[in-house]
């Protein structure tokens, strides 16, 4: 006859292997953290639930506040999922979202001289160099910056005369037809001095190039263009020459930004904000070379992630070893900036 063995209980009177929390510790651990997870973010129960994989509002809700009636440990193990992912994130480096740099410096001095001269400047640039992050947060620190990002199917006149509208004065731009946006934009821009935005210009013609010239001639106010480097490469070709030079005449500014302008000390101050620890010296001239590639700044920013982690301690120093190494998974995404 087989002996029989007891496993050994806790307080609560389930079985517990040694030192290991038992479910009641767990729930507790749980529901403590998922509370303090909702009150930090102030999201609402289902905002929160649908980051947690097949767990409603209510019910989290109701763990949380230990009132979930169904016994096991299936929304526990969801929620420790969670939690251990979000713990994980926040142990990783992150990608800075916004970093000044020589480029963006370049970029802040053209926004300004179309605002003194009260007249039109370009900003083009290769993908990677920052444009998106220099935006984002010139509109934090100037909120009434009219500010509009054109995509493939929103690039005619009247879209993105709609568009700037309504970033002008939310909820004009859809409670009038299209031919009266045009009046409506210059009455309420007139004289207010506020800078139109128009990102990803690219994507626009010749006649919405025109409009734009328009619309700043009569509103008299600063605009500033901004794309990839076919916003610089355009000129006078075929039926649209004439729009492209009156375009032309009015901007201040044209600038062209490449990932070769990028500089060491942009390095260095990317770094800084990244690392607790230094950079090593040939680690920061590899990475310079990186950066002057295709993806530019963004590319940096995700070998530099990728570095890090392999690093010691936290206040360790970023090899070119680990640089190299970093290279050698051929990265392809990026960060913020």
């Amino acid at each position: 006859m087989s002996e029989v063995v007891d496993f050994p209980k806790n307080e609560k009177g389930s079985p517990d292997a040694a030192g290991e929390p038992t479910i009641e510790e767990r729930n507790a651990t749980a529901q403590a953290w998922i509370l303090y997870q909702k009150n930090s973010t102030d999201e609402s129960w289902d905002s929160l639930a649908r980051q947690i994989e097949g767990v409603s509002g209510s019910s989290l809700h109701l763990f949380a506040t230990g009132k979930y009636p169904a016994k096991g440990t299936k929304i526990l193990e969801r929620i420790e999922r969670y939690r251990d992912l979000v713990e994980e994130r926040r142990s990783t480096v992150s990608a800075p979202e916004y970093v000044e740099t020589s480029l963006t410096r370049k970029m802040n001095r053209a926004v300004r001289k179309a605002q003194l001269l009260n007249r039109i400047c370009r900003i083009a640039g290769e993908s990677g160099i920052g444009k998106t992050s220099f935006f984002r947060s010139y509109l934090e620190r100037s909120p009434r910056t009219v500010y509009v990002r054109l995509n493939p199917i929103a690039a005619k006149p009247w879209q993105i005369l709609s568009m700037l509208l309504e970033a002008a004065a939310p909820g004009s731009g859809k409670r009038h037809a299209s031919q009266h946006v045009y009046e409506l934009l210059v009455e309420t821009l007139r004289a207010t001095n506020r800078t139109i935005i128009v990102d990803e210009a690219q994507f626009a013609n010749a006649q919405s190039f025109d409009t734009l010239r328009c619309l700043q001639e009569e509103a008299g106010v600063p605009l500033v263009i901004s794309g990839n480097e076919s916003v610089h490469e355009r000129g006078p070709r075929g039926g649209e020459a004439a729009a492209f030079v009156q375009f032309e005449s009015r901007c201040v500014e044209s600038l062209l930004l490449r990932c070769n302008d990028i500089q060491r000390s942009d390095v260095d101050a990317i770094a800084g904000q990244m690392l607790e620890g230094t950079l090593a010296s040939d680690a920061g001239d590899k990475l310079l070379e990186q950066a002057r590639l295709s993806g530019g700044l963004r590319r940096l920013v995700t070998i530099l992630q990728d570095a890090q982690t392999m690093r010691p301690s936290p206040d360790s120093p970023v090899t070119k070893a680990m640089v190299l190494k970093a290279i050698a998974r051929k990265p392809t995404g990026g960060g913020a900036l």
